[in-house]
């Protein structure tokens, strides 16, 4: 009986911690922002209506990127040229990133081409960060 009476408060304890939001593994998530291979998130800030980024090209050759795009956000439309380890700003607007206290994960799609080809490419990346 005594046992039964432990196993309980512990999981009156463990429902407390639960309920307060103190378990909740969100909490303890890193902050990132990372792209595939080739570019690379230098810096970034996240608001409760917009996300900045800076961009850097990681690639050995200049490219062009033409847009930027994050889940629930309008697209950044650009027309910007990059040499090798340059690094561009791009403000996303009118974003749906929550609360604030919120933890967000969004992709972002980078659409860019190698300087002299026609083909345009994507670059695949995420960020995970907390809402203000």
């Amino acid at each position: 009986m005594t046992y039964g009476w432990a196993i309980l408060g512990v999981m009156a304890a463990i429902g407390v911690l639960a309920y307060f939001g103190i378990l909740s593994p969100q909490r303890n998530l890193p902050q990132t922002c990372v792209f595939q291979q080739g570019l690379v998130c230098a810096d970034f800030k996240v608001e409760s209506s917009s996300i900045q980024i800076i961009v850097q090209n990681g690639y050995s050759q200049r490219i062009d990127i033409y847009n930027v795009t994050v889940d629930g956000c309008d697209t950044a439309e650009l027309s910007q040229r990059l040499g090798d380890m340059d690094k561009l700003l791009v403000n996303l607007t009118n974003c749906d990133n929550g609360l604030p206290e919120d933890m967000i994960k969004k992709d972002i799609v980078v659409s860019y081409s190698f300087v002299g080809s026609s083909l345009i490419k994507e670059n695949v990346g995420e960020i995970v960060a907390r809402v203000p």
